[in-house]
């Protein structure tokens, strides 16, 4: 068997399997994953020739056929949300979040969304009366 071309360890590798899986380190040869574990089982198999990369605990992401999707807004809509598309001032937005928080569990995250409407969701929602986004003050 061919030796990897490269080897990614001591990191978090995140593989998005069907068990959500984190291993420590990942090979490659020819641009395809050979081997996801730990560190010991991969390294053996380096070559003079493999290309070696200590993460140093950082982590590492499966590759996206479209790299459009935002990561943290496509994960988000897993967990529902609160739909806050049709509201029209910061006000009212803000008293979505203080109802919710009644009655979230602590620790838990309160996720909003759509806000606006496509291609602009994070813009000024169409028709808001105070014309301003949202932000961590008033």
């Amino acid at each position: 068997m061919l030796p990897p071309d490269l080897i990614l360890h001591s990191g978090k590798i995140i593989t998005l399997d069907g068990s959500s899986r984190l291993a420590r380190a990942i090979s490659v040869r020819s641009g395809q994953v050979v081997a996801v574990g730990d560190d010991a089982a991969l390294l053996k198999d380096a070559a003079p020739t493999t290309q070696l990369i200590d993460l140093e605990g950082r982590s590492v992401l499966p590759g996206f056929f479209d790299a459009h999707p935002h990561a943290d807004r496509e994960g988000l809509k897993a967990r529902g949300g609160i739909p806050i598309a049709g509201l029209h001032s910061v006000a009212d937005i803000v008293d979505v979040v203080k109802r919710a928080a009644q009655t979230t569990p602590a620790g838990e995250w309160i996720v909003l969304m759509p806000m606006g409407e496509p291609p602009a969701r994070v813009r000024q929602p169409a028709g808001a009366i105070d014309r301003r986004l949202l932000s961590k003050s008033p």
